[in-house]
């Protein structure tokens, strides 16, 4: 509720809150449904849900907000929705494989514990943030080359934002 809120405030329009909480409720379906394959051959905690909910969510959202944003900023300066979904994929795809292989290194640090419980909640969070990887490289920059203009479109507190227009220095909708 708190997370789709800060969204909506800080994009300002519907369609651009919404897309990075589609990403990471597809990243974490698609995660809960890999491990429940591998629950029929090895035993996994049962925290393992909540950290795969909590990462994914966070992580998804945050990957998203990374393509989101940069979208939106070239779409002011591109003539066409291919060109600036192909240059924000250029750029923002970059700071998604960076930051999801820092976050994976952390993850793998975590196989030096040696608890079975740690084991499963490194196996939940490196599949959750190996998804929202891929789903915020593949399927975000499709459903933005769907949207095209329109995700600024259904615009949410205008007056508020005209006044935040004039910051742009943390306002990514401005």
């Amino acid at each position: 509720m708190y997370k789709s809120t800060v969204l909506l405030f800080i994009f300002g329009t519907i369609w651009a809150a919404i897309l990075p909480l589609i990403i990471g409720i597809f990243s974490v379906s698609l995660t809960l449904g890999i491990t429940y394959f591998i629950t029929g051959y090895y035993s996994i905690s049962n925290f393992l849900p909540n950290i795969v909910m909590m990462l994914g969510l966070a992580i998804g959202v945050d990957y998203a907000l990374f393509f989101v944003s940069r979208f939106r900023e070239e779409l002011k300066h591109q003539t066409s929705v291919e060109e600036a979904v192909a240059m924000a994929a250029t750029t923002a795809r970059q700071s998604v494989y960076f930051s999801g292989f820092a976050v994976l290194i952390g993850m793998f640090g975590m196989l030096f514990i040696k608890l079975p419980i740690i084991y499963s909640l490194c196996l939940g969070g490196v599949l959750v943030v190996f998804s929202a990887m891929t789903l915020s490289c593949t399927l975000l920059p499709a459903l933005l080359g769907i949207f095209g203009h329109h995700i600024n479109s259904l615009k949410v507190f205008p007056g508020i934002q005209k006044r935040l227009a004039g910051l742009g220095s943390w306002c990514w909708n401005c």
